[in-house]
């Protein structure tokens, strides 16, 4: 349960820093390719991680990399980013121009305008990422089962599942864990779910426009 806390927390972390970041720059900055790259970008959710194990297991290995945190919660931002970036730009372009042109009249800088007057607006999106990436990370199996060879840095639903093969169901064993692993999300949902719903619209308006 602790491998699974380390790797949802600092995957989830990780992938709001990065693509807070780069939704600000498409949706405020100008440059040539913008519309371009944003749509190879979200072109990217519709890649299915078992695609990517082979080469990213090879990369992994190359770098001696493959058994570490570090490397699962990379390859879990790389899969969570395009939706987060895509999610978060169609917010920004919805906050009011001339509420971030007085923030810089009033002497605030571009990152001082992100920081106090764009982030604390986006409460509810940025929460709404947290919950469904932290859901996608903490039931994800496929990816843990491959690239954490280590029991010691195995998930719970690694875990859950070695108490079920072939010959042997322990129902009892597995019904306790899985009542284990939905209590963190449960309490994850109950506290974002009055963001829940208003973050989703608030980045569905824009993009539908």
């Amino acid at each position: 349960m602790l491998n699974s806390v380390i790797l949802t927390a600092g995957s989830v972390v990780v992938v709001l820093v990065l693509a807070s970041l780069a939704a600000w720059g498409f949706a405020q900055r100008e440059f040539r390719g913008r519309d371009t790259l944003l749509a190879v970008l979200v072109s990217l959710m519709v890649v299915p991680p078992v695609v990517l194990l082979l080469p990213l297991f090879g990369m992994g290995s190359d770098l001696n990399l493959v058994g570490t945190y570090e490397y699962v919660i990379l390859i879990y931002v790389g899969f969570m980013l395009p939706f987060s970036v895509y999610m978060l730009t169609n917010f920004f372009r919805t906050i009011p121009k001339p509420l971030i042109e007085a923030a810089i009249m009033d002497g605030a800088g571009e990152f001082r305008v992100f920081k106090g007057v764009v982030l604390p607006l986006s409460a509810a999106p940025l929460i709404t990422l947290a919950v469904v990436n932290a859901l996608w990370v903490w039931n994800e199996l496929l990816i843990a089962l491959v690239f954490l060879n280590d029991d010691t840095h195995r998930t719970l639903m690694i875990g859950i599942t070695g108490f079920q093969s072939r010959n042997n169901l322990d129902i009892p064993t597995i019904m306790a864990g899985l009542s284990l692993a939905s209590l963190p999300i449960v309490a994850l949902y109950l506290f974002g779910q009055r963001f829940f719903v208003r973050g989703l619209v608030a980045g569905a308006i824009k993009g539908g426009e």
